[in-house]
């Protein structure tokens, strides 16, 4: 057990410097952004050892906090719940907000006496917010987080670069761990075609939902399916045959190909 102060950044370069290893300045001719963690491998000799980690920011879908030497500033967005915001879930977040918040609505907590953040000292501690707020912004233009984006939807669909080059063809296997949905086939509004296979016969249902693809279900309710027996229409429907070889695919026609 350590106690030292460690965020999720930190595993690759402790995992880096555990192996003695330099991270690569490029990977395949792109050159690489420096890595933002820091290690934390001398703690694994020395639990004594004194963090490195003495600060680091945090921001998702607008909400926003930093950690610097025992103290958290946080700036909940919509607010402190949706309830009293009387926001949903992805609002965005105008200009006029965004002052308004930091004006207003940034709390302060001495994690190191208080780790459960049940007292908040923005009024007592005026001037330490005012320090822990320009922080988050001085951390936030240092890892391109601004400008700030309070939307969730529109985050969670918009198609990200891929390593692999663009195909016409998907083909999963019974076993494989639930693809994410930006990592699968773009079917939605596009038309597509599924072949599948069934073992054992009569089964429904459909390969995918909004959370991704999942091979190890099958489109046809959760039974070993074949790349070369079709047995599932669009409607989910199935059929009794015998595949050969356990597997789903999706193909694209040409048109739609490299989108």
């Amino acid at each position: 057990m350590r106690t030292q102060y460690a965020h999720l950044i930190d595993i690759v370069p402790t995992v880096l410097d555990a192996l003695g290893l330099d991270p690569p300045a490029t990977i395949r001719g792109v050159t690489q952004s420096p890595i933002h963690g820091v290690s934390f491998a001398r703690t694994f000799n020395d639990p004594a050892a004194a963090t490195r980690r003495r600060t680091q920011y945090f921001e998702m879908f607008g909400h926003r906090a930093i950690d610097h030497d025992g103290w958290r500033a946080v700036c909940p967005w919509p607010g402190p719940s949706f309830a009293e915001a009387g926001k949903g879930f992805g609002t965005p977040i105008t200009a006029k907000d965004l002052t308004g918040l930091d004006a207003h609505h940034w709390e302060l907590y001495h994690v190191t006496d208080d780790p459960a953040e049940n007292h908040n000292l923005a009024e007592a501690h005026r001037d330490k917010l005012i320090e822990m707020i320009a922080m988050w912004y001085v951390e936030a233009g240092k890892y391109t987080v601004l400008p700030i984006d309070g939307s969730a939807l529109a985050r969670f669909i918009v198609e990200r670069p891929q390593i692999a080059e663009p195909r016409d063809r998907y083909t999963y296997r019974p076993g494989t761990q639930t693809v994410p949905y930006f990592a699968g086939p773009k079917v939605v509004n596009r038309p597509h075609a599924i072949t599948a296979g069934d073992r054992q016969g009569g089964a429904g249902g459909h390969p995918a939902g909004p959370e991704g693809y999942r091979p190890e279900e099958g489109p046809c309710g959760g039974v070993p399916l074949s790349l070369d027996s079709p047995c599932c229409s669009e409607s989910g429907t199935a059929s009794a045959v015998t595949p050969t070889v356990p597997a789903w695919s999706w193909e694209l026609p040409p048109r739609w190909r490299h989108i």
